[in-house]
């Protein structure tokens, strides 16, 4: 109705000359579980498998999904029930707390801001195969240990001297066993940027073509509507066992490109032109296991189809701008 205020969260922050998108379907995420007042149902990962699926429907049935909905992220088989319920119970306190303050705000305010980047970023690598941070800033490192409820001053010397280097261990979350350590770097003769190359290793992280291990490439093109990825064969085809040959290359490249996906944040439709296969069971077999390969990127990546021209349509959820897009703001 004309005049109705509406609590509305950003869904989509502006990009390029798409101005950010808003939604009044609002979604409080956590670790292991999502609130949404949208999508009023208990959603569950369809990475779980049936069993893993009626435990939770089972375990979650007490919680009122008439007044809002629930997804189960693939995560919460990692932690104790008792975990994910208080989880749960968290973001329901978060949802009727922002509901009681919007009562008393102005139109236009803001209830809520999102918390920086690095922070979650921080968060969700708790869990992952990282197992360590460094950075050489130290605005950045106190955030992180004002955000962990750690006195950074503790990581001082003379009140007020950095310490050639810091560390302190990032709290697990209640249920799991990993950690995190994180490190402040100071040295005045190496810089943090110089000891691990990260200049040329962005260098490398932004170039056009990608050069595999067989001696084939990969050629990667960003337009306003899609990026296009071609993959080429180069010399590397012996004509005996051609058949053999082609598969194995567009399988290396599939592999390549689902990491590729992920290092540098590519978003959006992606056409993939692998190498012409010989037979239609190497067609089934590459996307099959292209397929698996998308499956370990955290960001909802589908691939769609092979269309009759030989192209792999792919799609990849917009959550962020790419890291080129961000170099390029930086």
């Amino acid at each position: 109705m004309a005049g109705e205020e509406l609590l509305v969260q950003v869904e989509r922050e502006a990009l390029k000359t798409k101005e950010p998108a808003v939604t009044a379907n609002l979604s409080f995420a956590g670790k292991y579980a999502v609130l949404t007042t949208g999508n009023r149902r208990l959603g569950i990962s369809s990475k779980l498998n049936k069993e893993q699926k009626a435990h939770y429907k089972e375990l979650l049935h007490e919680f009122d999904t008439e007044s809002y909905g629930l997804i189960i992220r693939t995560n919460a088989t990692s932690v104790a029930d008792e975990t994910l319920i208080a989880e749960i119970q968290s973001l329901e306190m978060e949802w009727s707390q922002m509901r009681e303050n919007a009562c008393h705000k102005t139109c236009y305010s803001v209830l809520k801001k999102a918390r920086p980047t690095y922070l979650e970023d921080v968060k969700n690598q708790r869990e992952s195969s990282v197992s360590e941070i460094i950075t050489d800033d130290r605005g950045l490192f106190e955030t992180i240990c004002t955000d962990y409820g750690i006195h950074p001053k503790q990581f001082m010397t003379n009140g007020s001297v950095p310490v050639p280097v810091d560390q302190f261990q990032v709290p697990t979350i209640s249920g799991t066993a990993d950690s995190l350590t994180l490190t402040y770097y100071h040295d005045p003769m190496l810089t943090l940027s110089s000891l691990y190359s990260v200049k040329s290793s962005l260098e490398k992280a932004l170039r056009e073509q990608i050069w595999l291990k067989s001696g084939a490439s990969i050629v990667l093109q960003h337009t306003e509507a899609l990026t296009v990825i071609d993959v080429n064969s180069g010399k590397n085809i012996i004509k005996k066992e051609m058949r053999e040959n082609l598969l194995r290359i567009n399988l290396e490249a599939a592999k390549e490109i689902a990491y590729q996906l992920r290092l540098r944040n590519i978003s959006g439709i992606i056409i993939i032109d692998f190498i012409n296969l010989l037979a239609k069971e190497d067609e089934a077999v590459l996307l099959k296991e292209f397929r698996t390969y998308l499956k370990d990127d955290p960001v909802k990546t589908d691939l769609i189809d092979m269309t009759k021209l030989g192209l792999v349509e792919v799609t990849r959820k917009k959550i962020r701008k790419s890291l080129r897009d961000s170099l390029k703001m930086n």
